[in-house]
């Protein structure tokens, strides 16, 4: 499974980055991560707000390369370019 959480940031964070989730405006960082059924974490990436998903899904896909994955489970947005669907296959 491929998912994210927001850490909101205040607005004085010079690193911070504005950035979209769930269609609201927010400053700050996004953890992604990739983890088993069981909540076992495989991965992780943090990123700034602003990340494309696609390409966050790419650093995470290739981390995964070690174990015998037979499918990924993430919402729409990461698999938002060709690189992935290849790197899945």
């Amino acid at each position: 499974l491929i998912d994210s959480t927001v850490f909101w940031s205040g607005l004085y964070d010079s690193q911070a980055k504005w950035g979209m989730f769930t269609n609201h405006w927010f400053k700050g960082y996004k953890l992604h991560l990739c983890i088993t059924t069981k909540g076992i974490i495989l991965s992780h990436v943090l990123t700034t707000a602003n990340q494309n998903y696609a390409v966050v899904a790419l650093e995470l896909l290739v981390s995964l390369q070690q174990w015998d994955i037979e499918f990924v489970l993430g919402e729409a947005a990461y698999a938002g370019s060709e690189k992935v669907r290849q790197t899945v296959e």
